[in-house]
């Protein structure tokens, strides 16, 4: 049955909303799947931007969908569960151009569906930075996937996000960092040395520390610090402090 679904590409200046058929997903879906060569997946990109049927802006739109739903946990049928078992169609995705930042209606972005994957999680921080995922991308309630891995008890998600460079210091609109839901003291001492990492950062990259290993992990890109939040309808996920 084709139904229609909601998202919300949060890039600056403006989130800008954008709805997508099912049916146009599988038929995507299916020419990424079978492009498995390098040289596949260029010829495919060429196919999709050349396509007569389809504007570069739905074009757009099809793409940052795909890359989101294929990180949603329901599963409709066997060709989707096949699709959401393998990340490389995610990889395959980012690489034809779908926006990394692309969230669902209420601002859960890509790395907050993920955080229950570990090896989807683990090549999507594994990118190069111009399609990696922002790690510090924020919901409508405030709160980045790092926080969220924390609060959910995904420990191994928040070290992965904290060894990326995701920033232990951001409060969400209670006012709460990642730390503040922390029930490990292991996990307590890495986020307070994270955070200490980001604090010295600036510091060390002045006096050219920056290949010198810290104490917990290396100094941070500090990519996207100012994220921009969906004023969406509230998020179906679990909240912190609901």
């Amino acid at each position: 049955m084709d139904q229609e679904i909601s998202f919300v590409r949060t890039t600056p200046p403006e989130p800008v909303e954008f709805t997508v058929s099912t049916k146009e997903l599988y038929t995507l879906l299916r020419m990424v799947k079978d492009a498995e060569s390098t040289n596949e997946l260029t010829e495919l990109k060429q196919e999709i931007t050349t396509n007569d049927l389809f504007t570069r802006q739905q074009i757009q739109n099809l793409l940052d969908a795909a890359l989101i739903w294929l990180a949603m946990p329901q599963s409709e049928n066997e060709f989707s569960r096949k699709l959401r078992a393998e990340p490389v169609h995610t990889e395959r995705l980012l690489k034809l151009g779908a926006n990394p930042n692309t969230a669902l209606g209420h601002g859960t972005t890509l790395l907050m569906l993920t955080l229950n994957d570990p090896l989807r999680l683990e090549m999507l921080l594994s990118l190069d930075e111009k399609i990696r995922p922002d790690l510090n991308r924020v919901d409508v309630n405030g709160d980045t996937a790092l926080i969220l891995a924390v609060y959910e008890k995904q420990h191994y998600a928040a070290l992965m996000l904290l060894l990326a460079g995701a920033n232990p210091g951001i409060r969400n609109k209670n006012g709460k960092k990642a730390i503040m839901y922390a029930d490990e003291f292991s996990l307590t001492e890495k986020l307070e040395q994270a955070e200490m990492d980001w604090e010295q950062t600036d510091i060390l990259r002045e006096e050219k520390m920056h290949d010198t290993p810290f104490t917990f992990f290396q100094a941070p890109s500090r990519q996207g610090e100012s994220a921009v939040v969906s004023e969406s309808p509230k998020s179906s996920m679990t909240h912190p402090d609901t």
